[in-house]
Order: C-alpha cells, then structure tokens, then sequence
C-alpha cells in the first residue's frame, strides 16, 4: 500500500511538473538558447511557442530564418535531451522539421524540408551563385564545437534556378540534385544535372569536418566566355569542359 502511494506521489510530481513546464512563458526559452541564436518578438509559451523574428549565426554569419513557431516534447527536458518541431518563414523561404539536442552536446536534425535562397551561402563563403536550395527529408547529427562535424547526413537537396551571378548579370546554370545516402564510410552524395546548359556530374563527400568535392563541368555553358574565365580560376580545362577537384575543412 504503502508502495503504491509512493508511486501516485511520484506521477502527480511529474505530472505538475509537466503542468509548470506547459505553462511557462516562451520568453524564458531565451534564457536556455546557445550564443549563436536570437529570437525577437515571443509569445506563447515554452512547450508551444512563436517568435516573430529568428536567426542563428554559422561560421561567425547570422542566418535569417524569420517567424518561428515551435513545439517542445515535454518529456524531453525531464531527460536534459529538449526535442523540439519547428517550422518557419521568411519571404519565399520556409523551413521545417525536428530539432533535439542530447546531453553532449550532439545535434540531430530529423525531416527537414524546405527551400531557402541560396545566396545565404555567399554570407558563409565566397561563391557568386544564386538559386533556391530545397530540403527533402534531410536527416543528419552534427557535433557543434569549434566546427561543424557531420557525423551522419542523409536525404536529397536540390538547387533549382541556379544562376552564376556575374558582374554583368546573372547567367542561368541549370538545376541539379545531391542525393545523400546512408552508408559506411565517409558521408557522399552523386550530384545529377535535371536540366540546364551547365552539365554538372559526380561526387561530394563529407568526413568530419572536411570535404571533398570531384565534379565535371560540361555542356554550352562552359563556352560561356565569362563562365569559362570564372571556372579557370578553381577548375582544370579538358577537351569538353572542366574538372572541379576541391577539398578542405569548415
């Protein structure tokens, strides 16, 4: 008997602890954010919640992600693992999918979906493209020190409407799709031309923090003259085209 009460006692604690934790202003979720993120304008509450401006900086660059609702799975802070779904937008650009933070540290990102402007990447590096990146059902655990170390992605990204924005204009590439598979080994994904003047095919390979890019550049785009005196400074010329061999840290 004298069991049984401890137990009732203990799921009413946890029960009116859950009741707290649903009831708390969305402010506070401010409080328990990393450095990197900032939201604006809160309202809701800490288990459903909505911020009406949100950005995160990665790689020393602030990433705009706009109005951000959220839920948080309650049972996630009682094991210090906060699991949460998010889904957001920004003009054109809209994001969603399942955030949980493990007790190391660790990041896993389940079911993204979405688009964004690819020219956030020229924020983080020197690339001079334009286009729109979408998300389908991106998968990935990341380890979030000094650097980003990808330690499992999976799932396609496609880059549509890509351009080569060039001081004179924009010059249309064509869209192309990376499928990232689960596998063994260093994380890799086959990029494929869908269509477009700029034939683009072969390999990016993730390891940690480091990649690998082998590609080839063929197709009418490459007699592009202003295409072609750009692609000369990262890729060899060949017969029909160009080899693009890149690799490094992030």
């Amino acid at each position: 008997m004298l069991t049984r009460s401890r137990y009732a006692v203990g799921l009413a604690a946890i029960v009116a602890l859950l009741f707290l934790l649903a009831t708390l202003p969305a402010r506070l979720v401010s409080y328990w954010l990393p450095q990197e993120a900032r939201l604006a304008g809160i309202t809701g509450t800490l288990w459903h919640g909505y911020a009406a401006r949100a950005s995160v900086d990665i790689l020393g660059k602030s990433v705009h992600l706009g109005a951000l609702n959220w839920s948080l799975k309650p049972w996630s802070l009682l094991l210090l693992s906060p699991d949460v779904s998010f889904s957001s937008r920004w003009g054109s650009q809209n994001l969603s999918g399942r955030v949980a933070v493990g007790v190391s540290g660790q990041v896993t990102l389940t079911d993204l979906n979405g688009s964004i402007d690819i020219r956030f990447l020229r924020e983080l590096l020197p690339l001079y493209v334009g286009g729109e990146l979408q998300f389908q059902g991106v998968n990935a655990v990341l380890a979030l020190d000094e650097r980003i170390n990808v330690k499992q992605l999976s799932g396609r990204v496609l880059w549509q409407k890509a351009v080569w924005a060039a001081s004179m204009g924009d010059v249309a590439l064509g869209n192309y799709v990376l499928d990232w598979g689960e596998g063994k080994g260093p994380i890799s994904a086959q990029l494929l031309t869908l269509s477009g003047p700029l034939e683009l095919a072969g390999q990016v390979a993730l390891d940690s923090n480091r990649y690998r890019i082998d590609i080839t550049l063929r197709g009418p785009a490459v007699r592009n003259t202003r295409l072609s005196d750009s692609f000369r400074l990262l890729a060899a010329p060949v017969a029909d085209g160009f080899d693009l061999k890149l690799e490094g840290n992030f």
